[in-house]
């Protein structure tokens, strides 16, 4: 047998985390899945791309959601809770199917989502074709999942005396997350593979070069030219410059980098 082997990290049923203390904003504690836990260190390769809900997905996101288990997952998203807005829904039912915490119905053959069932994890949003469902914008949702993750990212290194190395995969940036039934064509050209000690620096570095980039034809960013802001341009609510300005704050790392291109 040759290759590493694949973990689930918090076990079969996804309840298999370690509670670990932290000193952040909003939260006191992260509940990372256990074998991520008990490692002593981490290689942590990420593909950076959007994001409908943090603007972009890079090391942080990885260490915030790909480290925690399926209830720290949760309390991620907590206040994600979308909407649905009844004059836009077909009746298609690809929400209905999709719901992995079986929170939406058909009630009168239009979609309503349980908000006491929900978990906030965004897949209707994603599955849904006509615009009907969108996360509640104007309760902050973005903002506060952006900042509990970097604050679960703080609880994934925690303890590891800087043993975790990031690699950022900045080829094929798609507008939206990899965990997605569907994407679009790349927003801009391929940039390259990043390594870094930092997850804030490696993630400020990739949002700056996907910035200063062009956007592709034929892309959701293909009227958008240098210095246009590419996120912003697929996903308009979201200010994903909170997650980079949050991990910053509470210790996770730094917004500085200097590029350093090997041939």
């Amino acid at each position: 047998m040759t290759g590493a082997p694949f973990i689930v990290a918090d076990g079969l049923t996804g309840h298999d985390s370690v509670t670990v203390p932290i000193e952040g904003v909003l939260l006191k504690e992260a509940l990372i899945a256990s074998a991520v836990a008990r490692a002593d260190a981490m290689i942590v390769v990420s593909h950076f791309k959007g994001h409908g809900l943090a603007g972009f997905g890079g090391a942080i996101k990885n260490l915030g959601m790909g480290c925690a288990c399926r209830k720290g997952k949760q309390i991620q998203h907590s206040d994600v809770k979308p909407r649905v807005r009844a004059d836009r829904c077909i009746s298609c039912r690809r929400c209905y199917r999709a719901c992995p915490a079986s929170a939406i119905s058909m009630a009168g053959g239009k979609a309503s989502i349980s908000p006491d069932s929900c978990i906030g994890c965004g897949e209707c949003v994603v599955w849904c074709r006509n615009g009907a469902i969108r996360p509640n914008w104007d309760e902050g949702a973005p903002g506060n999942l952006q900042r509990r993750m970097a604050e679960y990212a703080l609880g994934a290194v925690a303890g590891r005396g800087g043993k975790v190395g990031y690699v950022n995969v900045a080829i094929r940036i798609s507008p939206d997350c990899d965990c997605g039934p569907v994407n679009d064509v790349p927003v801009v050209g391929d940039i390259g593979i990043m390594t870094s000690l930092d997850p804030v620096a490696i993630d400020r570095a990739c949002s700056d070069m996907v910035v200063a980039a062009s956007g592709v034809p034929g892309s959701a960013c293909q009227h958008a030219g240098q210095s246009d802001d590419k996120f912003k341009a697929v996903h308009k609510h979201v200010d994903w410059s909170v997650q980079l300005a949050h991990a910053e704050a509470i210790g996770l790392g730094s917004q500085d980098y200097v590029v350093e291109k090997l041939s």
